[in-house]
């Protein structure tokens, strides 16, 4: 079976309609396993693994039954399952590129086995080496296409990492390279759509809620898009916005935790990634006051080592910390957010990784290794500049002025110490010659005695 053309590098990263695990029940799709068979098979047919996607190319009244008209064929919902003898495939794949130079056939390659990795496995550092090898491919080639397909991997992977400057550098890239190729329909799609530019405006307002944008800015966007989303009857869709508007309720120290919990409940077993990002925001126990529920953070992990998340697991591990700091358990707190920030590094997560080194670095103070201390929050400050954490950066600054003045005083006390010890000894050359002539003499006799 032939697979349909996705055109994913057609996509803005502002107006990506991905729902995993949300698949409809009924209506038209195909399943392009590609498996590379032979050379001709795999330069026929697209290499996307392990993916069943469903394309709903003409709504009836626009999506969810809404009037609107007939939907643009942009719109994908897939679902991935897991492929047996992966690596011996890729191999095969291989075997089948010798017999014919096609670097856009390759390229697709990497950035199909890297979409696939990083949806899938949750592999960020495999999916990162497939990736760049697939964009370095349709470079060499001058293929603008690939190199969109390729860049809008690298955009989720940034925002994943805490990115966010870099990310958005990312897409500023593939809308260029698609108004070089004249695929402006994508492009004007947002503008030409109301539900697209619903979702649109979503996820621009999730973004800057993470990099702190003003509350009012932020806002207006929301409520925009909770209008439109509303109107379309799209659940899934009104959900997510409800969560982003209670994060950024969140954010303003407006704790309350009641739409958290009602977007749980409404989701669980129906919408994953609203289950998801609702209980990792009821177990972040950092952004709550001490009365809020620490069960929250179990809460996460288990959800996080049922759904197998590498990076949700170390977020659930930094939030049992922060758990265990309420109950004045510093040694197992430490511990958790060491082992939260070894998986963090691994996978170059920036904010995360900073957010346990403060910690780290807040209880290297209290235990009075100031250096330590100096040392983490130095490389937070780094991190937290990478992922635009102005607020956090100045946080930062203020612990760095306090650590200064507290060096001094601690070198202080180490010289005064330095000046007692050295107190009582005394030059070689001021040593009573007659006095020391005697005590030698004394061992000289206790050398014979014996």
């Amino acid at each position: 079976m032939s697979s349909p053309e996705v055109e994913q590098s057609q996509r803005p990263f502002n107006s990506i309609c991905i729902r995993k695990n949300n698949l409809p029940a009924s209506g038209p799709f195909c399943l392009p396993f590609a498996l590379p068979v032979s050379a001709i098979v795999a330069k026929r047919e697209a290499v996307v693994f392990g993916n069943v996607w469903h394309r709903r190319s003409n709504w009836p009244n626009g999506p969810d039954g809404s009037p609107g008209g007939p939907r643009p064929p942009s719109e994908v919902y897939l679902r991935f399952h897991p492929i047996s003898h992966l690596d011996s495939l890729i191999v095969e794949a291989f075997a089948h590129f010798k017999h014919f130079n096609d670097p856009d056939l390759e390229a697709r390659f990497y950035c199909d086995l890297g979409f696939y990795c990083f949806h899938h496995d949750h592999d960020i550092t495999t999916t990162l080496q497939h990736v760049k090898t697939g964009l370095f491919l349709a470079q060499s080639n001058g293929n603008l296409r690939r190199q969109g397909d390729a860049l809008n991997i690298l955009v989720q992977l940034k925002i994943l990492a805490g990115d966010y400057v870099a990310g958005r550098a990312c897409f500023r890239e593939v809308q260029k390279l698609a108004k070089i190729r004249g695929d402006l329909g994508s492009e004007a799609e947002t503008v030409n759509d109301n539900f697209q530019q619903g979702i649109s405006l979503m996820n621009i307002a999730e973004l800057e809620v993470l990099m702190g944008v003003p509350k009012t800015e932020i806002q207006k966007k929301i409520d925009a898009s909770q209008a439109i989303l509303k109107a379309s009857k799209n659940t899934p869709l009104t959900l997510a916005c409800d969560t982003i508007q209670a994060d950024l309720d969140l954010r303003e120290e407006d704790l309350s935790s009641a739409v958290f919990c009602e977007c749980f409940q409404l989701g669980w077993g129906k919408y994953s990634e609203a289950v998801s990002y609702c209980v990792e925001r009821l177990g972040d126990l950092s952004r709550w006051e001490e009365h809020h529920p620490s069960s929250w953070a179990t809460v996460f992990l288990a959800y996080s080592l049922k759904t197998k998340e590498r990076l949700a697991v170390c977020k659930a591990l930094q939030f049992l910390g922060y758990g265990f700091l309420r109950e004045e358990n510093e040694t197992t707190a430490i511990a958790l957010f060491t082992l939260a920030l070894e998986g963090f590094t691994q996978m170059d997560v920036h904010r995360s990784r900073a957010e346990c080194m403060i910690k780290l670095g807040d209880l290297s103070k209290k235990h009075g290794d100031l250096l330590k201390a100096l040392e983490y929050w130095e490389t937070a400050r780094l991190l937290f500049q990478c992922s635009s954490q102005t607020k956090r950066v100045h946080n930062i600054d203020e612990r760095l002025v306090g650590i200064g003045e507290d060096v001094k005083e601690q070198h202080k006390r180490n010289l005064a110490q330095l000046v007692q010890l050295n107190v009582p000894t005394v030059k070689v050359d001021e040593v009573d010659e007659d006095l020391l002539d005697d005590e030698l003499e004394k061992v000289e006799v206790g050398l014979v005695a014996a």
